[in-house]
């Protein structure tokens, strides 16, 4: 069943909404600003605020 989790991107704080039945991959980066953690939805990628650890939390409690 699909699940929406709410993200923050970075560095700017917008609120992304992702399907989780749409997310492919995430994972850590060291960036400019500071870690941020890249996460791949379909074709885009988005910088998120949110560690790797937490987004996955999201996804796998219901």
């Amino acid at each position: 069943m699909a699940k929406i989790i709410i993200l923050s991107e970075a560095p700017d704080n917008r609120k992304l909404y992702f399907n989780t039945d749409h997310i492919l991959y995430f994972y850590e980066v060291q960036d400019f600003d500071g870690n941020t953690t890249k996460v791949f939805a379909g074709d885009s990628n988005y910088d998120v605020i949110e560690p790797a650890e937490t987004i996955k939390q999201l996804i796998e409690n219901d």
